[in-house]
């Protein structure tokens, strides 16, 4: 005798159409380090809700438009999640907040965001291991080798604040060459300025370094020098070896990086003798 078969209809009904729920909502906070949130729906401020797609809501901030879906079985109170960032027809597609791409054997490779890029940084590339590989932090951007130092940095002011660039200095037709003082070092006697080394190059760094060395005939004679760029002193008037770091005139006020300059040494005596000088480095460099 067959017992009849329970009636389970009632059971494999989909549910009711009204439990499903769809909206768009304002973010009025983002925490991307905590991740939590905050988003206004139809006045209502719904807290802390579930993202479904992190890859590309992570980026989230304040004042963004999302979708939202809703589940609320029996018009209960339900639960929403964050469907992703709304962005409208002819709007900028930049997003805020902080973002992060790890590999597969779990390495951040790329950071965007001051709050995972552990340093500071507004981004930063890394290398395979994790360690920072390019950087953009403050008002500078960085090239670093595998050991975290940085080799090539942009200056605040413009141009390059790394690493430094040689300038070319070649004795020039008004320079001596005389016996009594070291070989084939541009010499002069005169009272007055005589230039004797000089060069053109493009200027990509806000600062010049030069380290001059002298000689003279005799201890009665001094040797004087000093730097001009395009006709214009910089280093002012220096007496016997020394070095100076100066200012690129104009730089961030008119003058580009990259800007071809004129670089002249001037050397001159005074006293009964002679002086020799020579350019023992000469370069551009970024921070003072």
């Amino acid at each position: 005798m067959s017992r009849a078969a329970a009636d389970l209809t009632g059971l494999l009904q989909t549910a009711p159409a009204d439990a499903v729920r769809f909206g768009q909502g304002r973010v009025v906070a983002w925490d991307s380090a905590a991740r939590t949130n905050a988003v206004e729906w139809r006045g209502v401020l719904l807290e802390n809700l579930p993202v479904i797609a992190p890859g590309t809501s992570m980026s989230l901030g304040t004042g963004d438009l999302v979708a939202l879906l809703g589940w609320a079985p029996g018009r209960g109170p339900g639960t929403w999640w964050i469907l992703g960032r709304v962005i409208p027809p002819g709007s900028a597609t930049t997003v805020t907040g902080s973002l992060a791409f790890r590999s597969d054997t779990g390495a951040t490779v790329a950071t965007f965001g001051e709050a995972d890029t552990e340093d500071g940084s507004l981004w930063r590339l890394n290398y395979r291991d994790g360690r920072p590989a390019v950087r953009a932090a403050g008002d500078s951007a960085a090239l670093l080798d595998h050991n975290g130092t940085p080799v090539v940095a942009t200056a605040p002011a413009g141009g390059l604040a790394r690493p430094t660039l040689p300038l070319h200095l070649v004795p020039t037709a008004e320079a001596e060459t005389a016996e009594g003082g070291p070989a084939l070092w541009p010499s002069t006697a005169e009272g007055d300025p005589v230039p004797l080394l000089a060069g053109t190059t493009p200027i990509w760094q806000p600062h010049i370094t030069i380290s001059v060395q002298t000689a003279t005939s005799g201890i009665a004679t001094t040797a004087h020098w000093r730097l001009d760029m395009n006709g214009t002193t910089v280093t002012g008037d220096q007496t016997g070896n020394g070095e100076a770091t100066v200012p690129v005139p104009r730089w961030g006020a008119g003058r580009a990086p990259g800007e071809s300059a004129d670089l002249t040494l001037y050397g001159w005596a005074t006293g009964p003798g002679r002086m020799w000088l020579q350019a023992t480095r000469a370069h551009t460099t970024g921070e003072n």
